[in-house]
């Protein structure tokens, strides 16, 4: 079955939206993304207010395949000018890439996260830039980097010549609610207070 690789349109949202949430989910269960929390993710990321400054340019592009959105590519490029740091300074990303795994009922789909792999590479090299980093970051909380729950994404990563040269971080969720709580404080006077923090809940 061919595979068409273009730019995203508005017509595609609900399939990425589901594609995307299925690789939130196997990450962490019951969390998803709306779609209109997709669409400003891929317009403009308030939330990263260190790096998204930085960024010029940025391209959404989609594997389809009769009509069914097989995968999503979301890349940036960050500026060349000294107000960009020497680490992302002429660097284009490919902030996130998800694509279905090959299945019995679609083992075609293989074969589209590949065109798109190759696709998001054609896009950085007309870009011109210096370097190329690739990503998973999703816009749920605890979904970055490449997850082990994404074995087939690791695989296209590699095969486009990717290479983990970073560290490996083990990421703990969890309902403070449903945390198990000693009867008794473990050292005299010792009391959980909570509170706003620079990075977000400071306990």
């Amino acid at each position: 079955m061919p595979t068409q690789v273009r730019p995203f349109s508005r017509d595609d949202r609900e399939q990425i939206t589901t594609l995307i949430n299925a690789h939130i989910s196997a990450v962490v269960p019951n969390v998803s993304v709306s779609v209109p929390g997709l669409l400003s993710q891929i317009a403009r990321e308030p939330g990263e207010f260190i790096v998204e400054p930085w960024v010029v340019e940025r391209r959404t592009l989609v594997a389809e395949q009769s009509g069914r959105i097989v995968a999503a590519a979301h890349l940036v490029r960050y500026g060349r000018d000294e107000k960009v740091s020497a680490d992302y300074r002429d660097v284009g990303e490919i902030r996130w890439l998800v694509c279905w795994p090959a299945a019995t009922s679609w083992p075609e789909a293989a074969a589209a996260g590949e065109a798109l792999a190759s696709g998001c590479l054609s896009q950085l090299q007309r870009w011109g830039v210096s370097r190329c980093f690739a990503d998973g970051s999703l816009p749920a909380p605890g979904v970055f980097g490449v997850p082990e729950q994404w074995p087939h994404i690791r695989a296209l990563y590699e095969r486009a010549g990717f290479v983990h040269d970073g560290h490996v971080e083990i990421v703990l969720l969890a309902r403070v609610d449903e945390l198990p709580r000693p009867a008794t404080p473990p050292l005299e006077g010792l009391a959980l207070r909570r509170s706003v923090g620079e990075s977000g809940t400071r306990l």
